[in-house]
């Protein structure tokens, strides 16, 4: 298209375009503007109020502990579980954990055991199974064996796996044995 105004005329008709461009600019970021404030005050007065609240609780919270209300309610609640861990059929009676498994280890490990390393792998945690690896030098193939029979013995351990490799050596032998365990109550 040809423009025929003159060359004043057409640098007027830039000069309007660009005034009218920005106009249209500031009018659309204001309005943006007032309409983000709009949309964000009731979150602001919301989130105040709700910090308000909690810094309140927060405060009773503090002033109970003081006077000592939290600390006769967690004695009441050990007092409980332990009530409850001793009633056969419970689920806090029958709760097995690594540390129950650990502890039988420890129970089950004869003289000339010495354990460099236990992993305790909850893999197969979710279908009610986990496997737990020991790793130890022993003084004799016996104790090795002694060792194993004992974990295989124990009701908490299954599938113990001691392999023949524990027995290559007569003496200071580096052993590795793998059980599974049912965490399944």
């Amino acid at each position: 298209m040809i423009n025929l105004l003159p060359q004043t005329a057409q640098a007027e008709n830039a000069r309007d375009y660009a005034r009218r461009r920005r106009t249209v600019a500031f009018f659309l970021s204001a309005g943006l503007g007032v309409a983000a404030t709009v949309l964000f005050v009731p979150i602001l007065i919301a989130a105040r109020s709700e910090q308000a609240s909690l810094e309140e609780s927060l405060a009773l919270t503090r002033e109970r502990i003081k006077n000592g209300e939290a600390a006769g309610v967690a004695e009441q609640v050990r007092k409980l579980n332990g009530l409850l861990a001793s009633v056969p059929g419970t689920a806090l009676s029958e709760t097995k954990t690594p540390a129950l498994f650990l502890e039988h280890l420890r129970e089950r490990v004869p003289s000339g055991i010495e354990l460099t390393h236990v992993d305790y792998d909850r893999g197969k945690e979710l279908a009610g199974q986990a496997k737990i690896t020991v790793e130890g030098i022993a003084a004799t193939r016996e104790s090795v064996l002694a060792f194993a029979k004992a974990l295989g013995g124990d009701s908490l351990f299954s599938n113990v796996d001691s392999p023949i490799s524990n027995l290559v050596h007569p003496a200071k032998i580096s052993f590795v044995i793998t059980a599974h365990i049912s965490v399944a109550p």
